[in-house]
This record gives structure tokens, C-alpha cells and sequence, in this order.
């Protein structure tokens, strides 16, 4: 309660998500399905409203379910660059204190049991069983917008990586203002080729569009060979919005 008024919650709105490359696709009820069978593992694992999760991987369909399930039970994301050393990952978790670290099946083993002591690690690829998917539907969220949401990290001019805390309310502030400028009908059919772990990337590429019911598609990050491929990618999935960088 703030001011004798309860705090208003964050909606999302989800579209579908697709793999170009794999042909792997999920509707909206399936993301509905997959973010509600991890918050309930979530859930049973202990995640608390202000833990913080490390994501080890990125731009695929499990990413983007893990991240709303954490979101769900007020947890904080926290996306890394898979490429980090093990020097330079415990001096993210130093820094972070991560509760939970989730992997994939290309993640290296060795980085996730780096972690310090207590870091329960969770496989986003391993198989949920149908206990873990419930009926239900995708709540407001149970993040409140004054609640940190993500932390990305930055090397900035110091080289020493620096996070950057992003609440609900200013990541919602920042869509508001994205959809008042430049409406979302260029964004019906979004491709975001950049990593996931960096702001643009994540924010305004991808959540920004796929959070207000827009289809996202998402290929793996800089990839040479992608770029041979890349007009038959946008002809084919009819691809109306995609973001890059100069180099």
C-alpha cells in the first residue's frame, strides 16, 4: 500500500514468438503455458519478490518465458553475455548476489557451477512435466512498477562492467513512450538479430513490440552466416520491423 492506495500493477500482453532458423513457434496460449509451469518451479524453488536470476543465454523462445515467469513472482532479470570468463562471471555474481542461474543446452557447465554456494541452477531447456502446466492464464504480473525488473550490464568507458537497474515502471514508461511516438503497426511482425543481453536489444527491439501483442522473431545474435540468409528471413516470415547496429 503507498498513500493509502494500492500500487498499480504492470500488464503485459504477449504475442507469438518464432525461430526462424529452427522453425520452433509459440503461440500466445503457449507462452502463457510455458511462463506459468517455470513461475510454478520458480515458486517451488523458493524465488522471492527482489531475488535476483541470471540468465546465462539468450535470443530463444525459453528465454523470453523464463523471463516473464520471473517477473511474475517479482524476481529480478538479470541476462548475461554467454561469452563472459569464469573470472569475469564471479565477479558479476560478487556484485549481483543471483539467487537462481539459468542455463541451456549450450551453456558451459563449468560458468554455471562457478557460482558461489546456494545458487540453485535451472535447466530453461529440461522437460516440464504436466504437473508443472497449469490451466491458468497470464496474471497482471506480480511486479509492482516502483520494483527492479532487470539488470544489464555494460563495460562502459572503464572497461569494469557497470549494471544498469531498470524498474517496471520505467521499462513501461519507456514502451509508452515508443508506442505515443511511433505507434506499433510497423511492429506487427518484428526480427531482433542483436543479443538479448543488451539494452536496445531487449527493451526496444524485442519486449517493447512482443509485450504489446506484436509478433516477435528471434535468431541467434551476430551470426556471419545469418546475413546471407537474412532477406529470404524477412520475405519469408513477412517481416515489417528489424533493428541492427553499424558494424
Amino acid at each position: 500500500m503507498r498513500n493509502g492506495h494500492e500500487e498499480a500493477r504492470v500488464l503485459l500482453t504477449v504475442g507469438q514468438l518464432s525461430e526462424p532458423l529452427t522453425g520452433r513457434h509459440w503461440d500466445a496460449p503457449a507462452v502463457t503455458r510455458e511462463v506459468s509451469a517455470r513461475a510454478a518451479r520458480y515458486r517451488r524453488g523458493g524465488l522471492r519478490p527482489g531475488d535476483r536470476v541470471f540468465l546465462h543465454f539468450g535470443n530463444r523462445l525459453e528465454f523470453f518465458a523464463e523471463l516473464l515467469a520471473i517477473w511474475r513472482l517479482g524476481g529480478v532479470a538479470v541476462p548475461v553475455d554467454s561469452t563472459l570468463t569464469r573470472v569475469e562471471l564471479e565477479r558479476l555474481a560478487e556484485t549481483v548476489t543471483p539467487r537462481f542461474s539459468v542455463v541451456d543446452d549450450a551453456t558451459d557447465g563449468a560458468l554455471a557451477r562457478a557460482l558461489p554456494p546456494g545458487v540453485a541452477v535451472v535447466d530453461a531447456t529440461e522437460s516440464l512435466t504436466p504437473a508443472d502446466l497449469p490451466p491458468a492464464e497470464l496474471p497482471e504480473d506480480g511486479a509492482r512498477p516502483s520494483s527492479d525488473a532487470l539488470v544489464l550490464f555494460t563495460s562502459g568507458s572503464s572497461g569494469v562492467p557497470k549494471g544498469v537497474v531498470h524498474t517496471h515502471g520505467s521499462l513501461a514508461a519507456r514502451w509508452s513512450a515508443l508506442r505515443g511516438e511511433l505507434g506499433l503497426a510497423a511492429y506487427a511482425r518484428t526480427l531482433c538479430l542483436l543479443p538479448t543481453h543488451f539494452g536496445h536489444g531487449l527493451i526496444c527491439n524485442s519486449l517493447f513490440p512482443w509485450l504489446a501483442g506484436q509478433d516477435l522473431f528471434i535468431t541467434p545474435p551476430f551470426r556471419p552466416d545469418l546475413l546471407l540468409r537474412l532477406g529470404a528471413i524477412i520475405d519469408e516470415h513477412r517481416i515489417s520491423f528489424l533493428s541492427s547496429v553499424p558494424a
